[in-house]
């Protein structure tokens, strides 16, 4: 199995995505992934080519958000199916719960 948990590389990778989970690239990344309406709202374009525009810059902003822990998977073993749905519970919650902002106390607009 495809495993780096013992090793100083998987070590460096867990330390990594946890500092990253508290940086502002990654709470600006969320707030704009956690939006869809607003998204949908101010960046709507006629089209089917802007359509697929829109979605690679959205996709781009949810990739941002979450490919750092993607590369848990690796850490964690690829081929472990409780870890990777416990990673992917974790991710839905985070994308999806109505968290409150530390600045305002106020819910993240959605």
């Amino acid at each position: 199995m495809m495993m780096l948990t013992d090793t100083l590389a998987g070590g460096i990778a867990l330390t990594a995505a946890g500092i990253f989970q508290f940086t502002p690239l990654k709470s600006a990344c969320l707030s704009q992934c956690r939006a869809s309406v607003r998204f949908l709202t101010e960046r709507r374009r006629p089209g089917t080519s802007s359509a697929f525009l829109m979605g690679i810059e959205r996709g781009t902003y949810c990739l941002a958000c979450f490919w750092f822990r993607m590369v848990l998977l690796f850490v964690g073993g690829i081929m472990n199916l409780y870890r990777i749905v416990g990673l992917a519970a974790f991710f839905g919650v985070e994308k999806l719960a109505p968290w409150r902002t530390a600045s305002r106390g106020s819910p993240v607009p959605r």
